[in-house]
């Protein structure tokens, strides 16, 4: 009951889209094309020089929170003897389009809890051939929640366990919070509008240059790798950084203009003016 004596650590293991668990024939027509085009295609300089500094930044980050060492999937097994309970969460972790098993918990023995805070299938629905695989690993746990309400209803139905439907794990910090958590400096003295597109498309610059020119705001890109394939936008500054940066930049904009959920959250959280596309 007194969660300060519970000696918590973040399991380091990464997803490898080279070695998905799904079969390939599972998959629907777009996602080899999308798997394709975040790996191989556009790899010019200034791409890579702008992951490397954002990866470099992340590993940095990472280094603050207390984990374990790096585990293959091979590995993770290991882990039960170290552990009573173990939590997977959230963005899109269960999305079928990069399916790994690790993020069900499947290495987990009957022994140890399993506990699901806040996952998300990322709007997709599970194609059918694995339905039955999706109902295995989820039935095996011992608490279930879901992000979105529509996969916290798929999930009861497959398993015929409640699934709690539970706010994003952001909420749980305040924008105070966030700001001392992360040590995050904000500096209202340069106004300016912030871009952040995890799937920029080209007339979204009209939208980004009429509001900068009505108030009269420069404009600056929080670039990630996704938004570096939209060229349109090359004129504007960029910020390239970790989780701190992230913030920051959000909490400091004048105005943001996103297509992305957590975009829209942070731009709530700290009471800026935002429009979503």
């Amino acid at each position: 009951n007194n969660c300060d004596s519970i000696d918590c650590d973040f399991v380091y293991y990464e997803l490898d889209k080279y070695n998905l668990d799904i079969p390939f024939r599972f998959l629907s027509i777009e996602t080899p094309k999308k798997i394709y085009n975040r790996i191989f295609k556009h790899k010019t300089i200034r791409k890579k020089s702008a992951i490397d500094i954002q990866k470099q930044a992340c590993a940095v980050f990472f280094e603050r929170i207390k984990h374990t060492d790096l585990f293959t999937k091979k590995e993770l097994p290991l882990l039960n003897s170290q552990y009573e309970a173990f939590i997977c969460g959230s963005d899109q972790i269960w999305n079928p389009n990069y399916f790994d098993k690790s993020y069900f918990l499947d290495f987990v023995n009957s022994k140890n809890k399993k506990i699901a805070f806040a996952p998300s299938m990322g709007g997709c629905s599970i194609p059918y051939r694995l339905r039955n695989t999706y109902k295995r690993l989820l039935s095996g746990f011992n608490y279930l929640s879901a992000r979105e309400n529509e996969t916290s209803t798929l999930v009861s139905e497959l398993t015929g366990k409640k699934c709690e439907h539970i706010a994003d794990p952001t909420f749980l910090l305040s924008a105070e919070e966030w700001i001392k958590a992360l040590g995050v400096r904000t500096d209202k003295s340069k106004r300016y509008l912030l871009c952040y597109f995890l799937t920029p498309q080209s007339w979204y610059l009209d939208y980004v240059k009429y509001y900068s020119k009505i108030n009269n705001l420069e404009v600056l890109c929080l670039k990630n790798a996704e938004s570096e394939y939209c060229k349109d936008f090359d004129e504007f500054s960029e910020i390239v950084g970790g989780p701190e940066d992230f913030v920051a930049a959000i909490a400091s904009a004048s105005f943001v203009i996103t297509d992305s959920f957590h975009g829209t959250l942070f731009s709530a959280f700290f009471n800026r003016e935002f429009v979503i596309l």
